[in-house]
């Protein structure tokens, strides 16, 4: 009995010695390599097993196999991943080609992109150029008129291009036009009341802003411009923002170091003594 069991614990010793490694079979006693676009998960591997459609692994002895990169797919177990066709794509997950939808287009193993301004596709197919007096965004398909802020551009067929500053459109096909009355516009904006922070209406340009100068700003709600504060500054078009600690300013003017002795917080005036703490 004693012998028997002693026997068995020989050949199971002897098995695992001779086991072979995740990513390899037994061939015929001899362990191998599984090939590439195989694998296997076990030591006891008598074959290994082909990776499954839409994965692949370029490696042998592999226990793994990885999806298909986007634009990639394969149509059979064990294979390589192959590029799809122009204007077709894939998920990267593991997904079949498909074509790519109305408005894109890509390379071959690429991904679906945007087509260009002035051009649009039917899916699946090459982008191609708006016809007649049609337009389009990127990406998009092929419009009637250009959005509000903007007109037909003559000089680049299918595309839109923004009007200038002081003019408007109103997305129904019509040309740009100034501004009327007291408003102003954004260059490809709607008219509006009144001009942006920092900014005056233009009395010598109709419809147009402009900036109020340095040390100087307005509040966007029709005002004029007005100095900044004293301990502030400000570009010319901006709004007023604090002097830096060690800096002051007197009331619309550029800032500048304390004196000797003399410092300051953020936006404060230069005083002799320190601040509490300092």
């Amino acid at each position: 009995m004693k012998t028997n069991l002693a026997y068995l614990l020989i050949i199971l010793i002897s098995k695992n010695l001779n086991a072979c490694e995740v990513g390899q079979y037994d061939k015929a006693g001899t362990c191998t390599d599984c090939p590439v676009h195989e694998f296997s998960t076990t030591t006891d591997a008598t074959e290994c097993t082909k990776c499954p459609i839409g994965s692949e692994q370029a490696t042998v002895k592999s226990m793994i196999c990885t999806k298909c990169p986007v634009g990639k797919s394969n149509t059979a177990a064990g294979t390589v991943c192959a590029n799809c066709a122009e204007n077709e794509t894939s998920d990267g997950a593991g997904g079949a080609c498909t074509k790519c939808p109305a408005g894109k287009t890509s390379t071959a193993g690429g991904a679906c992109t945007d087509c260009a301004i002035g051009e649009t596709s039917v899916a699946g197919a090459a982008c191609a150029a708006c016809t007649g007096d049609l337009v389009s965004i990127a990406g998009g398909t092929c419009e009637t008129n250009c959005p509000a802020g903007t007109e037909k551009d003559t000089d680049n067929a299918g595309q839109c291009k923004s009007c200038a500053i002081g003019f408007t459109s109103d997305g129904a096909g019509g040309a740009c036009a100034a501004c009327t009355g007291d408003l102003v516009s954004i260059a490809g904006g709607t008219c509006e009341t009144n001009c942006p922070v920092g900014t005056v209406k233009d009395t010598d340009n109709a419809g147009q802003c402009k900036n109020c100068a340095e040390n100087e700003t307005s509040d966007g709600a029709g005002g004029a411009c007005t100095k900044c504060p004293a301990g502030k500054t400000s570009v010319a078009g901006g709004a007023c923002t604090d002097c830096p600690a060690g800096e002051t300013s007197a009331e619309g003017a550029a800032c500048a170091a304390c004196d000797d002795g003399k410092a300051s917080a953020v936006g404060g005036t230069c005083a002799t003594d320190c601040l509490a703490g300092t």
